[in-house]
């Protein structure tokens, strides 16, 4: 999975990935010389003691990240990117906008309520932010932090995004902006994030689902 990640990556102009892991280091040696001479992608890997969640995860990879943007895919999730979905993710930040969340809209179990242009009113139950809610949306897999993220997270310290004190209550509460960007319909993507989502995916060979 790590190969197709960076090859859709590469297609929408990242030179540079550094990887977060546990366990395995002699697999992802093995994929890290792949990527470089396939691709032309520098994999930077970064050992990590154990699970920090992607808060926890950037802070330990922090003295490698030297940009002010900083782009993070689930390791078990591919997305067919392409050079205007990561413009849409990346471009013309708000003065106090933080981090976006690709979001899609799935038939149930949708967590993220938003209003008209994105920002987070609602994770389930939880209410974020006063507003008209328009709409609901499902995490994806991809983010894009303002560097500024950091200075949220301890080090060595499990930070996620969407548990208690997680990263977007703690920025919400600083008067931060977060907001989902949508994918369009017909966006193609793997996810393996559960059981059976990875059994689906190795019974239909690595096939593409698609956005409603």
């Amino acid at each position: 999975m790590l190969y197709q990640i960076c090859e859709k990556l590469r297609i929408a102009g990242v030179k540079s990935v550094i990887v977060n892991y546990s366990y395995g280091r002699e697999y992802f040696e093995i994929y890290q010389q792949r990527i470089n001479d396939a691709l032309g992608i520098s994999v930077e890997l970064v050992f990590e003691p154990e699970p920090l969640g992607h808060g926890g995860g950037l802070k330990n990879a922090q003295m490698l990240l030297h940009r002010k943007g900083i782009l993070a895919i689930n390791g078990d999730t591919c997305l067919d990117f392409n050079q205007e979905l990561i413009d849409e993710l990346t471009d013309r930040f708000e003065p106090r906008e933080i981090f976006r969340i690709l979001g899609i809209k799935r038939e149930d179990n949708n967590p993220l309520g938003v209003d008209k242009h994105g920002k987070i009113l609602r994770i389930r139950e939880r209410r974020l932010a006063e507003g008209n809610e328009t709409n609901t949306l499902d995490a994806i897999g991809a983010y894009f932090f303002q560097r500024e993220i950091l200075e949220y997270v301890e080090p060595n310290v499990f930070t996620g995004i969407f548990g208690l004190d997680d990263l977007v209550e703690r920025v919400s509460k600083d008067k931060k902006l977060v907001r989902v960007v949508p994918v369009s319909s017909g966006f193609r993507y793997i996810s393996m994030g559960t059981r059976d989502d990875y059994e689906n995916t190795l019974a239909s060979g690595y096939s593409w689902s698609k956005a409603k």
